[in-house]
């Protein structure tokens, strides 16, 4: 069993039927209690990032002061309208790096629509105890990657060139964090997504609550490399529920 009662689900040997299996209770994904972790992955999924860095999106929120499951608002992205939760995915898919989604127990529609698209996706029990608990889910599920990109559900205009200049970053920097200069101001805005190399994954392993990785990044916080990007997108989530949601 792993850690907090974790149960992952993952591929089984070659030789046997059934390409995934978890490793502690001895069952198949599609048996497996409530009190494990799915995670279901598509061997259909291929990074264009020579050094294999992916993104762990978390969609587990409970989007309490959203009012409703916020994944669901409707957002307008490139001339169209779809649940945001969507939205984000396909600007992640566009950058043509692995993508983990990491979900909450509940959600079957969502784990039938993500698998439907050939998206991995996990269930993290733990998700109602914080954001931190679903990150430290996510990078545990994903050990395999050399580096991590962390990203939110919640801020569909990230653009996928931002993914991939992240990535990149990541092979000359060990914390990537990007800023959006204000042309008006002058300001440099700190925005999200995050990307981490793997020296931080035990780190990552170990967040817990609502803060992600805040601390993380206090502490280590001569580490963190400042990449300049030219994508409102960072720095613009949805937190109101509005009749449509459309980049800024």
């Amino acid at each position: 069993m792993h850690r907090s009662g974790w149960i992952l689900a993952v591929k089984r040997p070659t030789k046997l039927p059934c390409p995934f299996w978890c490793i502690c209770c001895n069952n198949d994904h599609r048996r497996i209690r409530s009190r494990c972790a799915k995670v279901i992955s598509h061997p259909s999924q291929r990074s264009l990032n020579m050094h294999d860095t992916g993104v762990v999106l978390l969609a587990a929120g409970l989007s309490e002061r959203y009012g409703g499951d916020k994944r669901l608002a409707a957002v307008t992205l490139n001339g169209h309208t779809e649940p945001m939760l969507l939205a984000t995915v396909k600007q992640i898919q566009a950058s043509g790096l692995p993508l983990l989604v990491v979900l909450r127990p509940g959600d079957e529609q969502w784990e039938k629509q993500l698998s439907q698209m050939g998206i991995d996706w996990g269930t993290c029990p733990e998700a109602a105890l914080g954001m931190g608990h679903s990150l430290a889910f996510g990078v545990h599920a994903t050990q395999q990657w050399q580096h991590w990109i962390i990203a939110l559900a919640d801020m569909p205009f990230v653009q996928p060139a931002t993914y991939r200049a992240i990535a990149r970053a990541l092979e000359h920097h060990p914390i990537v964090r990007p800023y959006y200069s204000d042309p008006t101001t002058g300001v440099n805005h700190a925005g999200n997504p995050v990307g981490f190399q793997q020296q931080f994954g035990y780190q990552l392993m170990q967040c817990r609550g609502d803060s992600g990785a805040r601390a993380l990044l206090r502490q280590h916080a001569d580490q963190v490399f400042a990449l300049t990007v030219n994508d409102t997108g960072i720095v613009q989530d949805i937190d109101q529920p509005y009749p449509t949601n459309s980049q800024k």
